[in-house]
């Protein structure tokens, strides 16, 4: 399922499900649909979060990360421009309303400017999408 744009707002949680085999659903499987025509869209944050997930994932699994990040890579996230100041500090409402980290809030943000339904296994970010009437896709 993706928005009227074809697009999907992938959060960490979700591409961790993708690239992580702990963290792997059958939700998740059901997201790499080769015959999908979503594209994953993301905001800049978004690099930043989940390779440092791909960090903790390693070093807790004394495994290589080269083919995590690669696998990372390999979803072709679409990483949407970084936020100004004055729009970072407004997702301090979001944040603050919903119990959100800034970097959910942009999450959410960025699905509910594009009309695109989130994909997360974020149990507090799937409850935001919901109140904020996004469209979203769980992922747990």
């Amino acid at each position: 399922m993706s928005g009227r744009s074809g697009l999907i707002v992938m959060d960490a949680s979700a591409a961790a499900s993708l690239v992580l085999p702990s963290q792997e659903t059958r939700a998740s499987r059901t997201l790499l649909d080769p015959n999908s025509r979503a594209r994953f869209v993301a905001p800049d944050i978004f690099l930043w979060e989940t390779y440092n997930l791909v960090v903790r994932y390693a070093r807790t699994h004394k495994t290589n990360a080269a083919p995590l990040v690669e696998a990372v890579d390999a979803l072709d996230v679409e990483t949407w421009p970084c936020l100004t100041r004055p729009q970072i500090a407004g997702l301090m409402d979001l944040g603050l309303t919903e119990n959100l980290s800034l970097f959910d809030a942009a999450c959410l943000a960025l699905a509910l400017a594009l009309d695109a339904p989130l994909a997360t296994r974020d149990a507090g970010l799937l409850k935001a999408s919901a109140l904020a009437g996004a469209p979203y896709l769980d992922l747990r």
